[in-house]
């Protein structure tokens, strides 16, 4: 049997049996779809990154955003946003936004996007899955799950660039270990893809949002960013005081980055105390990994003693002259730690000033923040506190005016992939900020919601 092979000149024009002319070297539309589908895949191509997402709009009515999306390499492309209305029902359902493909009669059936009650994984691709209470008359953003990213109803097409994010990951991980020995953790703690969903409280029914960028563990990227006491390493006297102190496990980042951890230490032996002189002695971890006690120089009125080179200091002690017990009263905690974002905090509201919004993150990992712009002039909206960990900030703006606005982060280094938003008057939008350790900048993405 003779191979299928292409894309070749003809050689030879004949008629086909339908009257038009015909290359003696000429495919059907199987052989290019099949071509398209071995590059790209199934999925939505998510530029931009609102194409094939399903909203709510007012009532029973959803919106799918316009966009293009491909099955076995076939295109099916949403030109404007399309509204889909639902009824209520005594019991509860469930439908799944997308489209099917029918590579018999040479269509997506229905020629459109369309909500069905079941999935076939061989034909669908679903943007979303919508699961309606009984008697609901109103479809809210927590009905909504968005399947885009979930490569088992979806996934998306830009498959080029999560090659390209993989490379980048592997190139991290082989100069970690190269400047800073041992293996570390890789930089992502999800699969690229993976639906991370986050739903901002303060949204109504304005729009949905899922991250779909990889997300970088904010531990990670403070212990890559920064130097110090990760966890742990308390000092402290014991129970009945004597010329030993205890340290507790911890996590270091030495001053060149090199990261340690060390077991608790039960009973850290001092040097004794000076007969005549008080003293000042510390505990440090040493530039290689070693929980030690160093004592300092006796003298009327002593001086700390200088952290070895590389080493990260725990605690400073105070000797009482020709005194050989420590107690909790003679230590001072002297550890420096490494700032990591911590958990989400919601901000309902920022109070606007003639032209400016500031906002907090007071070093939170992800925070939502909900504000208007109610005029035409330009805006400045600044963040103070942002973290090394800080992993997102979105922000649900509802604009009653069109404004550009100027965004300063810390003024830390910004960057608009897809252009900086514009806001219009009579639209809510998403706007999410994400920390590129590819880049060393944070990224802005925008996504216009529903009209106000």
């Amino acid at each position: 049997m003779a191979i299928r092979e292409g894309l070749f000149d003809s050689t030879t024009i004949t008629t086909s049996p339908s009257g038009y002319p015909q290359g003696d070297k000429a495919e059907t539309a199987d052989f290019f779809a099949d071509i398209i589908y071995r590059i790209l895949g199934d999925g939505v191509s998510l530029v931009p990154t609102s194409a094939m997402n399903v909203i709510t709009n007012t009532g029973m009515i959803v919106t799918v955003k316009a966009g293009v999306a491909f099955k076995r390499g076939y295109k099916a492309q949403l030109e404007s946003d399309l509204d889909i209305t639902f009824t209520t029902s005594t019991s509860e359902q469930v439908f799944y936004i997308g489209v099917r493909l029918d590579e018999a009669s040479g269509e997506f059936t229905g020629n459109n996007v369309v909500a069905r009650t079941a999935f076939v994984a061989e034909s669908d691709l679903a943007f979303a899955k919508i699961t309606i209470p009984a008697n609901a008359v109103v479809i809210t953003d927590a009905m909504i799950e968005d399947l885009r990213y979930n490569s088992t109803y979806c996934g998306f097409v830009d498959t080029y660039r999560i090659s390209l994010a993989n490379i980048y990951d592997e190139f991290v991980d082989a100069m970690a270990v190269a400047v800073a020995g041992g293996i570390p953790a890789h930089a992502t703690n999800h699969a690229s893809g993976a639906a991370d969903a986050i739903t901002p409280s303060a949204i109504g029914a304005q729009a949905a949002m899922t991250a779909g960028i990889d997300y970088t563990d904010p531990a990670t990227l403070a212990k890559s960013s920064e130097t110090g006491v990760y966890s742990g390493g308390a000092v402290t006297a014991q129970g009945t005081p004597d010329q030993t102190v205890a340290v507790s496990a911890g996590e270091i980042i030495t001053p060149v980055g090199k990261p340690y951890s060390f077991s608790a230490v039960s009973a850290l032996a001092a040097t004794a105390a000076d007969a005549t002189n008080p003293r000042i002695d510390i505990v440090y971890v040493s530039a290689t990994g070693v929980v030690t006690y160093l004592a300092g120089t006796a003298a009327a009125s002593p001086s700390q003693p200088a952290t070895p080179a590389n080493g990260t200091l725990l605690a400073a002690i105070t000797r009482a002259a020709n005194d050989n017990t420590i107690a909790t009263a003679d230590i001072a905690d002297r550890r420096d730690f490494i700032t990591v974002a911590s958990d989400f905090e919601d901000v309902n509201s920022v109070a606007e000033s003639s032209n400016t919004f500031t906002c907090n993150l007071a070093k939170k990992h992800t925070k939502n923040f909900s504000f208007s712009i109610t005029n035409a002039t330009g805006k400045t909206v600044t963040f103070s506190n942002v973290p090394y960990g800080t992993c997102d900030v979105i922000l649900t703006i509802k604009a009653t005016g069109t404004a550009a606005v100027t965004w300063t982060l810390d003024g830390r280094a910004l960057v608009w992939p897809n252009g900086a938003p514009t806001l219009t008057s009579g639209y809510t939008y998403l706007i999410l900020f994400t920390y590129s350790p590819l880049l060393g900048k944070w990224m802005g993405f925008a996504q216009a919601g529903g009209a106000n």
